[in-house]
């Protein structure tokens, strides 16, 4: 019998504006929750929701909470398998739930999840993998996508926008379309072309150069507004993008690097896509992963490689 539990965010965007789905599950006590805030570890909590039988987990909230209830359902010993999870787009950035989620009226969403059959569940689940993310004194998260560089300057600049004019952007377009103008001509662009220290290492092989403008790495089909800045092949599902710093003929060359399409020069002049099965990143500086903000390892390495495919319930 499929037995659903629910990991929610109060906390998280719309969940703040919109109770909808707070009063749905008033109506089914029968449902084991969990709250999340975004501080507490989860690993009790999913011990809990394999005590109650737990199979499938609904997941309430943004990117982080995704990446949070994820990365403890899938290192829980007590579930016999990890559960299927259903993403309820209930925060800022939704990249994650735009791929793999629900979207649609929030409360109509999980009130059609909760009276779905193990059949239909299983019928309606997709498998997509996301990559682990291995960091010296820090637990094993499980991820979609990061990025460092211009990524994280521009995560920066977005939050303190978003707090300043009260507003929440799209996540991923605003940090790859919205900050473009501070890249190319705003107040922010010598901190930006200046890049970060960063060295990369792709499936064992070092990249050239040792700052970086911008470094993308996803198991995602595609970011916000459909964009796909990878291109190349490779062995693995991990998608990459670098970008070495100072970015040569940038203006040129950045139409190209969000449509995927890149012409012959732009490898010599030092951006690289590809596909790889491990990523290894040194450096000091934090980093993005799927919004929310990191550190690398206590060694400044923080290394990626593909985990297995997860199952995600989809209603469309």
């Amino acid at each position: 019998m499929i037995r659903f539990g629910v990991v929610t965010n109060p906390g998280s965007l719309r969940n703040r504006s919109d109770p909808s789905v707070r009063r749905v599950l008033e109506h089914h006590p029968e449902v084991p929750r969990v709250v999340f805030t975004g501080s507490e570890d989860l690993r009790s909590g999913m011990a809990w929701f394999a005590s109650q039988g737990v199979t499938d987990l609904v997941i309430d909230g943004g990117d982080g909470t995704v990446v949070a209830a994820i990365s403890a359902a899938i290192g829980a010993r007590e579930f016999l398998r990890p559960p299927r999870f259903a993403v309820i787009p209930s925060g800022t950035t939704n990249l994650i739930a735009a791929q793999v989620g629900n979207c649609g009226p929030r409360a109509e969403v999980i009130e059609r999840l909760l009276a779905l059959s193990p059949e239909t569940a299983a019928a309606r689940s997709v498998q997509c993998s996301p990559f682990r993310v291995e960091r010296a004194g820090f637990p094993v998260l499980h991820g979609f996508l990061i990025g460092a560089a211009a990524f994280h300057r521009g995560t920066l600049l977005s939050l303190r926008d978003m707090d300043r004019f009260g507003f929440a952007q799209k996540a991923v377009a605003g940090l790859i379309i919205a900050n473009l103008w501070r890249v190319l001509v705003g107040t922010d662009r010598p901190a930006f072309l200046a890049g970060d220290p960063v060295s990369t290492e792709v499936d064992g092989i070092a990249l050239p150069g040792d700052r970086r403008f911008l470094f993308l790495a996803t198991t995602l089909d595609r970011l916000a507004l459909r964009l796909r800045p990878f291109w190349g092949e490779g062995p693995g599902a991990i998608r990459w993008l670098d970008i070495t710093s100072p970015p040569q003929r940038l203006p040129t060359a950045l139409p190209r690097v969000l449509l995927g399409r890149p012409a012959s020069w732009m490898a010599q002049a030092g951006y690289r896509s590809g596909r790889a099965t491990t990523v290894t990143l040194r450096t000091r500086r934090p980093l993005v992963l799927d919004g929310e903000i990191i550190e690398p390892g206590i060694d400044g390495t923080i290394g990626l490689r593909t985990a297995e495919p997860q199952g995600f319930i989809r209603l469309t």
